[in-house]
């Protein structure tokens, strides 16, 4: 019988998981992204991560990034860039018909396509 060295240093505990920063509840910004419907998909919000077109708090954000109320958010679908502000983090999935108000649009532009030269 095989031995494992630390077996109880990676076990994850059954609960669920409620990360909080300074008393505020946060969550992983590809998650949120998905969760709120601001991206159809997680794995699209990864790739919008992973391509630096996703910025929190004036900076390129990783996935794995927490969200919190009061982050400021600027994603660049392609054809036009979104700045908002969260202005609640959800608990759980939203419902269809019951989306809340997750965030407050700042500012929205149209970005030039690549290679336009403008």
């Amino acid at each position: 019988m095989r031995r494992l060295r630390h077996p109880v240093a990676w076990k994850v505990s059954g609960s669920p998981r409620r990360t909080m920063e300074r008393g505020k509840r946060t969550m992983r910004l590809d998650k949120f992204l998905q969760v709120t419907r601001l991206v159809k998909r997680r794995t699209l919000a990864n790739r919008l991560c992973d391509a630096g077109r996703v910025w929190r708090n004036g900076h390129p954000a990783r996935a794995s990034a927490r969200v919190a109320v009061g982050d400021v958010l600027r994603l660049d679908y392609g054809t036009r860039v979104v700045e908002m502000q969260v202005i609640a983090v959800p608990e759980g999935p939203a419902v269809a018909g019951q989306a809340g108000p997750w965030v407050e649009v700042l500012s929205t532009r149209r970005s030039s396509p690549p290679g336009d030269g403008a």
